[in-house]
């Protein structure tokens, strides 16, 4: 199944999720603030085989495009996009030809985002006393995406130098 990075944000068959952060912890020193964390959805494609063969599984790796929205005044948040994900219950497509089975459906279903932060990216710092932003909490989050709901996770949080 080829993956559109140019979904439309709201559409049935995505999922949307956000960074947020305290804007008295700086930002990325980056034109985008998308640009200071490196985002990847992972999923799996199972090719059907000949009766009695192994089957074989796929990986598929999503880097959804970062949008920098209004976190209010006190923080920055990030949003991030991916669309044309496969649907537990989608119906007439070829996820539900009789040749896969409903483990197969739920396999090719799933799908784990991580989160990090960009490797040399730099920041600037808030004013004093400065904290600096050392990870991402959680690293990772799964989901089994249902049918025609925009599923939004919930949001990962930057952790900092004193409880990283």
């Amino acid at each position: 199944m080829p993956i559109d990075p140019t979904i439309e944000p709201g559409s049935p068959d995505s999922v949307e999720f956000a960074i947020t952060w305290p804007k008295a912890w700086g930002r990325p020193a980056t034109p985008k603030l998308a640009d200071g964390f490196s985002v990847v959805i992972r999923g799996t494609k199972i090719l059907l085989s000949p009766v009695g063969d192994p089957e074989t599984r796929l990986p598929l790796a999503m880097m959804p495009p970062g949008q920098d929205v209004n976190g209010g005044s006190d923080d920055y948040r990030v949003r991030f996009t991916q669309g044309r994900l496969n649907s537990i219950e989608t119906t007439g497509s070829t996820l539900h030809d009789p040749v896969y089975s409903p483990a197969q459906i739920r396999v090719m279903s799933t799908y784990t985002v991580e989160v990090t932060m960009r490797p040399g990216v730099n920041w600037t710092s808030g004013p004093p006393p400065a904290i600096t932003p050392v990870g991402v909490s959680p690293k990772f989050q799964r989901f089994v995406k249902e049918r025609n709901v925009m599923m939004t996770l919930p949001d990962f949080i930057l952790t900092d130098s004193f409880l990283g």
